[in-house]
Formats: C-alpha cells, structure tokens, sequence
C-alpha cells in the first residue's frame, strides 16, 4: 500500500516545488524587464470630422410649371390638348338612392340609374362609377354627392305603393252549371214566347276581385306557408 501512494506524493512534491519555484520568480521581477525593441511609433492622431448643414437644392413646386408647359417628348414641346371628353362622364348623374349600409368599418351607398335601371355600389369618398360624381357623405337616409355642378343630396327612396309588379290575381270560383236551354214550347197560336231564349241565354255576370281580396288572399297563403314550415320543423327535431 506505501509503494501505491509514494510515486503520487512525489509527483504532488514535484507539482509544488515548481509553483513555488514560478512564485519566487515573479517576486524578483519575472517578465519586467523587457524593453521594447527600437523606437517607439505613436499612431497618428483620428481625423476631426466638421458638419454643416445643407439647403435643398430644390426650388417651390410653382418653379416646375414649364416642366409640364413643355413636354419632352413631344416634337413641338407644347402639351396636348384632348378634344374627346366622355359625355357620360360629364353629364348630370341621374340616380336615386335605393340602399344605405353604415357599419364601423363601412359606409357603402347603392345608387340606381333612372334610366337603364343600373345599381352601382360607391363608398364614402370614392368616385361614381361612370361619372365625375363624389360621395361625400352618407347619413341614414340620405347621401351627399358632389360634382362638376355643385353638391347634390339624394333621399332615400321608400316604397309608396306604386311601384313594383301587381299581385298575381286570383283564380276565380268555379262557375256553376248553367242548366241548357230548353226549347220554346209553342203555344195555340203556335206563338213561343220570344224573351224565353234569350233569358234563357243569358250568362251570369264575371265575378270581379278586389284588391283587398288579393290582399287577404296572399296572407293567407303566408300564413299557411308558415305553418307548413313550422311543422317541418317539429318533425325534424322529432327525429332528432
């Protein structure tokens, strides 16, 4: 067991003389009395940077009017003037305003041509498609427009009652059966009596539907609509 451990205590003896050794050098003076060799080069001294302060160069936006006065790629350096204007364009906007929709992200207004009976869809601040027409501002029911003539305001247009397809008539009740005439019977003087065919020829008179009838009538067939659909429901959640 003493020869496992005396090569290692030797090797620790060996490991301390020599840092004790390094110790003893240092404190003498170990490593300061090098000099340095030939003379010494101080660095050159950094630049002192100046700044000032520059002016554009550039003039006011009215010093470039000859810019477009004399185009350069024209042969004549003059601009040229287009005599094709698009009527349509130009032309008073005849529309009227048939829906608003005004959301926290969106003001959109529909727009119906009196004349082709075209919609044109149109936000607040954008153009009139076809037109030089602006919508400027949209309210509930009303919408401002603006254009070559001015500001113009379109009411929303409501239903009054005039418009629109009629309702679909109804089917008149049957009629019923008109007995055949029956022949004349004559009489001694072998006379008929002459107002018995044409009484007897005579037709009913049509039956005329009103308004209020085809009113009632189209409720009713809502209503019972409505209940169809409702017991559609019921059944399907029956079988559910």
């Amino acid at each position: 067991m003493a020869d496992a451990i005396r090569p290692l205590t030797l090797l620790l003896g060996a490991v301390c003389l020599w840092a004790l050794s390094v110790l003893v050098l240092a404190a003498a003076g170990l490593g300061t009395r090098f000099a340095p060799v030939g003379d010494v080069v101080e660095p050159p001294p950094l630049p002192t940077i100046s700044l000032t302060r520059s002016v554009s160069r550039l003039q006011a936006l009215g010093s470039y009017a000859e810019v477009g006065e004399r185009p350069l790629m024209n042969l004549t350096r003059r601009p040229v003037v287009s005599t094709s204007t698009d009527a349509s364009a130009n032309a008073d906007l005849d529309v009227m305003l048939t829906s608003v929709l005004i959301t926290p992200r969106l003001q959109l207004a529909i727009l119906t041509d009196n004349k082709d009976g075209g919609s044109r869809r149109v936000r607040v601040g954008e153009m009139v498609e076809g037109s030089n027409w602006r919508l400027v501002q949209l309210e509930p029911r009303r919408a401002t427009i603006e254009g070559p003539s001015g500001q113009r305001t379109l009411d929303l247009r409501v239903f009054d009652g005039t418009s629109g397809e009629m309702p679909t008539p109804l089917e008149s009740p049957p009629r019923a059966a008109v007995p055949s005439p029956s022949l004349p019977v004559a009489g001694e003087g072998g006379n008929a009596n002459p107002n018995a065919n044409s009484t007897s020829k005579s037709e009913p008179e049509p039956v005329t539907v009103t308004q209020e009838a085809q009113v009632e009538a189209i409720r009713r067939r809502i209503e019972a609509r409505r209940a169809q659909m409702r017991a559609e429901a019921e059944a399907a959640a029956n079988e559910k």
